[in-house]
């Protein structure tokens, strides 16, 4: 689990890091915008730049404020965005097993339709599996050196219907 956590995370971080990169960005131009808001004031009241010069540029100033915030917001939520998915992949990842147990006989069906492709049975083992585009990024990792953990019996519950023999194809 903690390696699943490790390399989920370094999935991440280049995504992460690009979105503090804006967010600082971002957060130094908002200062800088805020500062010539101030510089603007100073003319004014000396006399020296008429009330017109001084709206269109508070205008220009809050323009470029209000688009400098909305794309705060969008790297804020990019940030925040990618932490809720690690953690229910976590999780997810961590309680399949165990929500396969408990489950009924439907509901395993629904595990096996979402999580494989093909089961190849040799022998009444399984000689290997193929996952589905979503989980096998997570289980058929080049670097797993995990077994696949499945009865012999398969992955279905036994039923008094299916033949005593099955096939090894």
């Amino acid at each position: 689990m903690i390696r699943l956590t490790e390399e989920l995370e370094e999935e991440i971080v280049e995504p992460q890091a690009e979105a503090s990169e804006s967010r600082v960005v971002l957060t130094k131009k908002l200062a800088r915008l805020a500062d010539e808001r101030r510089k603007l004031l100073r003319p004014l009241y000396a006399n020296a730049i008429p009330l017109e010069l001084l709206k269109a540029e508070q205008d220009r100033v809050s323009r470029e404020e209000q688009a400098a915030r909305s794309e705060l917001d969008v790297s804020e939520q990019d940030l925040a965005g990618w932490q809720d998915p690690l953690r229910t992949a976590i999780n997810l990842a961590g309680n399949c097993h165990t929500a396969y147990l408990r489950a009924g006989r439907s509901v395993r069906r629904w595990f096996n339709d979402a999580v494989l492709e093909a089961v190849y049975v040799k022998d009444r083992k399984i000689a290997r599996a193929e996952f589905s585009e979503v989980f096998a990024p997570l289980f058929s990792r080049p670097s797993s050196d995990k077994r696949l953990k499945v009865d012999p019996r398969g992955f279905e519950p036994l039923t008094s219907w299916l033949p005593a023999k099955r096939s090894t194809s």
